[in-house]
């Protein structure tokens, strides 16, 4: 295993806390997209090796604090956290105090998330490191018309998905549409898209998306 890998495997571990249920029910939550800069400053192993060492004690006080509650590595780079704070200004002062973020390894993005389906536990030990497939929505406003429908279409498909196929695991937004993420219990991607071809509002453009594998410790999400 490479050391970026190892770094994201410890990284993912030491993040996971046990979770603030009041987080969910006042909606104070924030998910923030760690995404690789691909312009990031070339820099020796012995740098990077500090860098990572940096960001895994930032992780480690970001969870004794309560602060984080969940994290893990995207298959390919970049990761995502799911924090607890009162505002957005407070939750972006939360990963300043992360060194690699500071040297810019990472691009972020942050927003309000509010979770719809499913819930976050948090993990215990011993830790069983899982893979889902993780799916980014982004709605097409150039139709804003068809917002509503497609607001109606994405909560009948999250509830058809978990409540009769079993295969979401959890739902979140970052708005009033349809901007958010799912985490499905499937093995690949090819499953998710096959899952999501069914969806009114993707087949019409209303709705696009992303997907990747997330690696996460299993009982993050409430799943047993």
């Amino acid at each position: 295993m490479n050391k970026i890998l190892i770094f994201f495997a410890v990284s993912l571990i030491l993040s996971l806390s046990s979770f603030n249920t009041n987080a969910q029910i006042t909606k104070k939550l924030f998910f923030v997209f760690l995404n690789t800069n691909p312009d990031k400053e070339k820099i020796s192993d012995l740098e990077a090796e500090k860098l990572q060492a940096a960001h895994l004690e930032n992780i480690g006080k970001l969870n004794e604090e309560g602060k984080l509650l969940a994290a893990g590595p995207f298959d390919g780079g970049g990761g995502m956290f799911v924090l607890h704070a009162d505002d957005m200004v407070q939750a972006s002062s939360y990963l300043e105090t992360d060194q690699a973020i500071a040297a810019n390894r990472f691009l972020i993005e942050i927003f309000p998330f509010n979770i719809y389906n499913g819930r976050i536990c948090g993990a215990s030990e011993p830790y069983e490191m899982v893979s889902y497939q993780f799916v980014r929505l982004h709605t097409n406003n150039e139709n804003p018309d068809a917002l509503g429908q497609a607001l109606l279409d994405n909560r009948l498909t999250m509830a058809d998905l978990q409540y009769k196929t079993k295969k979401l695991i959890v739902h979140g937004k970052f708005g009033d549409d349809n901007d958010g993420v799912l985490i499905l219990n499937v093995s690949n991607p090819k499953e998710a898209d096959d899952i999501l071809s069914t969806h009114p509002s993707i087949i019409n453009g209303q709705i696009t998306y992303e997907t990747s594998t997330l690696c996460i410790a299993k009982g993050t999400f409430c799943e047993e």
